[in-house]
């Protein structure tokens, strides 16, 4: 389906398909009405190119009840009914909220966007409620986070990165059950560590469930 649809994830990213396939497939024989949301559609610029992802999942998911892809591209090509492409930066506030009341909530949420660290965090802060419980959300082409033209810090070592916000995730919810009992009175965890249910890092892929 992937080569067909000429999503990139067979030939750019061929790990991706372990670790999609341990968390999707229960789905698909569950054959479950599921609410899913892309951000980047593909196809750069190009108003009649992209869609791969958004096509994989409607093939996989025949009783997906909406599949959402948003861009900040305007796109403009044949999908089946219940896709539905917006053109919209995927940090811009109002429109997610209004996608997330019109179409959420959503049992998975992927970010292929920009991959700029200023924007996964920010995009991920803005969704996060709008996941269901049970729910998955997935990173994509995290080895970004390591590049200064994502305006991220270069390096192996760099302390800004989209990967070390995600890092502290892991701390505050294991340093929830002892941190006030080892005097950090201050300590608070952040609505996303709350809902933490796990955190899975692959090879330029991250994946977290959300209880």
């Amino acid at each position: 389906m992937l080569y067909r649809f000429d999503s990139d994830k067979p030939t750019l990213h061929a790990n991706y398909f372990d670790a999609y396939a341990k968390l999707l497939c229960p789905w698909k024989a569950e054959e479950k009405a599921l609410s899913i949301l892309e951000f980047g559609i593909g196809g750069f610029g190009d108003e009649k190119k992209g869609g791969g992802d958004l096509l994989t999942w409607a093939e996989f998911f025949p009783s997906a009840h909406v599949i959402v892809g948003v861009d900040i591209s305007k796109k403009s090509f044949h999908v089946p009914p219940n896709v539905k492409m917006i053109q919209v930066n995927q940090t811009n506030e109002m429109a997610i909220r209004k996608i997330c009341k019109h179409h959420g909530p959503f049992d998975l949420i992927v970010d292929d966007a920009s991959h700029m660290c200023d924007d996964t965090i920010t995009t991920f802060k803005l969704i996060w409620h709008c996941l269901k419980s049970e729910s998955i959300y997935i990173l994509e082409d995290t080895q970004s986070s390591y590049s200064n033209t994502a305006s991220c810090s270069k390096g192996v070592n760099a302390n800004w990165t989209s990967i070390n916000f995600f890092k502290r995730l892991i701390d505050e919810n294991n340093f929830a059950k002892i941190g006030k009992s080892t005097g950090d009175a201050n300590f608070e965890w952040s609505a996303y560590a709350k809902k933490l249910t796990g955190i899975h890092f692959y090879h330029n892929l991250l994946i977290i469930t959300k209880g």
